[in-house]
């Protein structure tokens, strides 16, 4: 659409523009004043509404454009809250264009919650929110945004949450989102994207900013919490109400379809926990996790959960590491997925992450395809995740993974064998332990605890 046929919002809505426009506009926008705050008002405008003065604050702006003849609408920042100044900015079954401002301009920033429902995007530009300065929450909900350009979403010091839901997103470029001081969550789901750019996601979330939330919620940041009751609780309600660990930065990837998460999309030092549950992802690049999971309130732990896999590159997961030093320890769970295609050395791990909650998953069984079990692992780590999948792991036709790669061997025999009665393993190299790193007992019964919880949310 040219850019002579769009609407530019501040067009739309400053009264003293109108006069060219009251024949095409029949009546003012809805207004009603909220019960519980008489000093504010909800505004509700459709396509051929205007918006006329008020005296109140503008507690929400609805602009739907759904059943409108033309849909373009471009926003302009410091138009908007200088002049209209609502707190939350709904925009329905519009074709947006943001044009970001080039400069640093002074103004007295409204708005701290943005929604696009039922939008057309074509890109996400550099800066789009540049001067948002009050900017806490974002939302697409059933959009459409063909990219999602770098730095669309940085240096935004208040965001905390950016929520993408039932929509679809073509490409997410490279340090799309980053400089996010105190994002709380970053979250996709019921989702078609199709590809992460390297360093997509790049998120340093400021570490004093984190042991403040924790001393403002009463929490220790040296002691690892026993009770489930307090790290669960937060909720995404685009999600289907998904229950999320209460503290600690989260990046949640949940029943999505997704092409490519290309080689280190998802790089950053301080995020508490990595949530990819139910997705169909085609193909896992090489190190696509560059990750050091951290959490200041208590433990950390990437969950992969109940996920289609087509392709787990070598080194897929090699990027995944906890904190040395860190005051709680970080966990890995893998359960109930289904991988297609493993490449030699897909599972090697830092040797700083605890093992926890293999379960239940498939593969694809041909001798060509199960390279990463007959391949010795190189680190402690590795081998024991390696053990727990290949004792716990099914073929895609039914038979056990163990029993399938007899037929893989010069001689036939098992990788592993295991007797059940003494829980011990043999043809393993003589150092592996299945026992958990020093002073970890309760928080590995408490992570299980919490990775069961994770795991039953999502086959809900």
């Amino acid at each position: 659409m040219e850019k002579s046929s769009r609407t530019n919002l501040f067009l739309v809505l400053a009264v003293a523009i109108f006069a060219t426009a009251l024949a095409q506009r029949n009546k003012s926008c809805d207004t009603k004043r909220l019960t519980d705050d008489p000093g504010k008002v909800n505004v509700y405008c459709d396509c051929m509404q205007r918006l006329t003065q008020v005296s109140l604050k503008i507690n929400r702006l609805t602009i739907n454009q759904t059943e409108c003849s033309e849909t373009g609408l471009e926003l302009m920042w410091s138009e908007l809250e200088s002049k209209v100044a609502p707190e939350k900015l709904v925009l329905a079954g519009a074709q947006v264009y943001i044009t970001p401002n080039t400069t640093v301009q002074s103004w007295t920033p409204s708005i701290k919650v943005l929604e696009f429902i039922d939008c057309n995007i074509a890109e996400l530009p550099e800066h789009a929110f540049r001067g948002l300065s009050l900017l806490k929450e974002v939302r697409l909900i059933r959009s459409t945004v063909e990219v999602i350009k770098s730095d669309a979403f940085s240096n935004l010091d208040d965001l905390r949450l950016v929520e993408v839901a039932n929509s679809t997103i073509t490409l997410i470029e490279d340090h799309a989102f980053n400089n996010l001081p105190v994002l709380d969550d970053l979250a996709f789901g019921y989702s078609s994207i199709g590809s992460f750019a390297s360093g997509a996601i790049s998120l340093q979330p400021s570490q004093e900013a984190a042991r403040e939330r924790c001393r403002s919620a009463g929490r220790s940041t040296a002691e690892p919490k026993e009770m489930i009751d307090d790290i669960m609780g937060r909720e995404l309600s685009s999600f289907g109400n998904l229950s999320l660990p209460e503290y600690g930065t989260r990046l949640t990837l949940y029943k999505n379809n997704i092409i490519t998460i290309n080689s280190k999309a998802i790089s950053t030092e301080t995020l508490g926990f990595l949530i990819i549950g139910g997705n169909h992802i085609l193909m896992v690049e090489q190190e696509a996790f560059d990750m050091e999971l951290h959490n200041e309130c208590e433990i950390s732990a990437a969950l992969f959960v109940g996920n289609t896999i087509d392709t787990l590159s070598s080194l897929a997961l090699k990027g995944l590491r906890g904190r040395d030093g860190a005051a709680h320890q970080a966990f890995l769970a893998i359960a109930n997925n289904t991988f297609v295609n493993v490449f030699d050395q897909a599972f090697q791990l830092s040797d700083n992450l605890v093992v926890f909650a293999v379960e239940e998953n498939q593969f694809s069984c041909s001798c060509e395809n199960i390279g990463w079990v007959l391949n010795k692992p190189t680190g402690q780590v590795q081998r024991e995740l390696e053990k727990e999948i290949v004792e716990k792991a099914v073929c895609l036709d039914g038979r056990n993974l163990i029993d399938f790669t007899t037929s893989c061997t010069d001689k036939g025999d098992p990788i592993y064998t295991t007797d059940a009665s003494a829980h011990s393993t043999t043809g393993l190299p003589t150092d592996v332990t299945t026992e958990s790193p020093a002073n970890s007992a309760s928080a590995i019964s408490y992570t299980a605890s919490l990775a069961a919880v994770v795991i039953s949310t999502f086959f809900l």
